[in-house]
């Protein structure tokens, strides 16, 4: 009997120490060992001239494990030590942390560097200042609906930082430390993990100067017509570089708070997604198909009696001006609508529509931003 339960007691142990070793090492190691994600710095955003408009800074994400809170002892002293520095009262702090059950919680996110770091200073229990960062706006709010934001997972959720969200983020690294009942780290215990990779910087051919000249005036001339929005866009003729983009209404980065009710309206990118009426910038798109055709050249003459008749409607200048003989030049200086119906008289619709299709209208302009609308 007594050999037999000898045999039992060593082929247990055997079993416990060398089959499923590597199980309760890993059971040991979740109780002893914890992770934490360390954030990659995400790329800047550049002007054409290497002038950041949006980058990164230092800072840090406090948790708090919750099962270290379950002493209301140890869990109030934490929680008014954390107070004063995140700006929350204690009792608001200790609702939130002890009303879930599982998981940390995150009370505060890209707090700046010297918070975090009076944090680690103090050490409450069962927090974990967690090394993160920030985004930083040199310039202000300027092109906030270009630029967008990024959610506290760091993640991209509007305008640029959405759209080359791979390329700014990065990949994360990991730190793994051997940690005491409290789930603080143990000073002189094992760490190791693997380093985040930085994301990259994405250079615009927006111009601040350009770009603040655009957003002033579009201000000033939203206000003084009592308009409910507009959009300025500059480009670079000579190589179709945009050098300004700027909307309204719109946000403000530097105010932006996702925890509060925020009109979604607000970040959409007007000057991209919306469509809107070309009006008279289509004469020069009609006077250069008539150009490509042969139909006429600067100096083609028509009869401008200040009125014109087409199916379903009456065509008049838009100063009502009667112009006489007027040359395809004279057209284009003073805007003639009657001009502009005599050029798609001699085009006729199919070949215009062609051209219009070769001028690129109804396909995206390829820029790379999201919610285009063609």
């Amino acid at each position: 009997m007594l050999m037999a339960s000898a045999a039992g007691l060593v082929g247990r142990l055997a079993y416990l120490q060398i089959v499923r070793h590597d199980h309760y090492v890993r059971e040991a190691q979740g109780e002893h060992v914890s992770r934490q994600v360390v954030r990659a710095p995400r790329g800047a955003i550049l002007d054409r001239n290497g002038y950041p408009l949006a980058t990164t800074v230092q800072a840090y994400d406090i948790y708090i494990e919750r099962k270290a809170w379950q002493d209301p002892q140890v869990a109030r002293e934490a929680a008014e030590l954390l107070a004063p520095i995140v700006g929350q009262e204690p009792e608001g702090i200790l609702g939130a942390v002890l009303s879930e059950e599982q998981g940390d919680y995150l009370l505060a996110w890209g707090l700046d560097f010297d918070a975090g770091r009076r944090i680690i200073e103090l050490a409450p229990a069962g927090v974990k200042a967690v090394n993160s960062f920030s985004r930083h706006y040199p310039e202000g709010d300027l092109a906030s609906a270009l630029i967008g934001f990024v959610g506290r997972d760091h993640v991209g959720l509007a305008g640029l930082e959405a759209d080359y969200d791979k390329a700014l983020g990065g990949t994360p690294g990991s730190v793994y430390f051997e940690r005491d009942s409290m789930g603080n780290p143990i000073a002189l215990g094992r760490r190791y993990g693997r380093e985040p990779q930085a994301g990259g910087d994405i250079h615009l051919t927006i111009d601040r100067y350009i770009q603040r000249l655009a957003e002033d005036e579009l201000d000033r001339q939203v206000a003084a017509r009592g308009a409910s929005g507009g959009t300025i866009i500059v480009m670079d003729p000579r190589t179709g570089a945009i050098l300004a983009m700027a909307s309204r209404p719109s946000f403000l980065l530097t105010q932006l708070d996702l925890s509060s009710e925020v009109d979604q309206e607000l970040f959409r990118n007007r000057a991209v997604t919306d469509v809107y009426e070309p009006g008279s910038v289509m004469k020069v798109v009609t006077m250069a198909t008539a150009v490509d055709l042969g139909l006429v050249g600067p100096n083609s003459t028509y009869y401008d009696e200040g009125v014109t008749a087409v199916p379903g409607a009456t065509i008049t200048n838009w100063d009502f001006s009667v112009n006489g003989l007027t040359t395809a030049t004279e057209l284009l200086v003073k805007s003639l609508n009657t001009g502009a119906v005599w050029l798609s008289g001699l085009i006729g619709p199919e070949r215009f529509y062609e051209h219009l299709q070769r001028f690129g209208f109804g396909e995206e302009s390829h820029v790379g931003l999201g919610g285009e609308a063609a």
